[in-house]
Formats: C-alpha cells, structure tokens, sequence
C-alpha cells in the first residue's frame, strides 16, 4: 500500500547522475 512505501529523492544523490546514464542503452545506428 502507499503507506509502506518511502520516496527516495534520487536527483539530489551526485552519483545518480552518473549511474542512470551508464544504465541507458543508445543504439547508434551503423553507416
């Protein structure tokens, strides 16, 4: 239920930025 659970403000952590980037895929599409 929404009372178990706790928000977490991710943004505000200076490793997020970096971790959440590297966890995306890209596909670069090939000439």
């Amino acid at each position: 239920t929404a009372k178990e659970v706790e928000y977490v403000e991710l943004s505000s952590r200076p490793d997020f930025q970096k971790e959440f980037v590297e966890a995306m895929f890209f596909n670069i599409p090939k000439d």
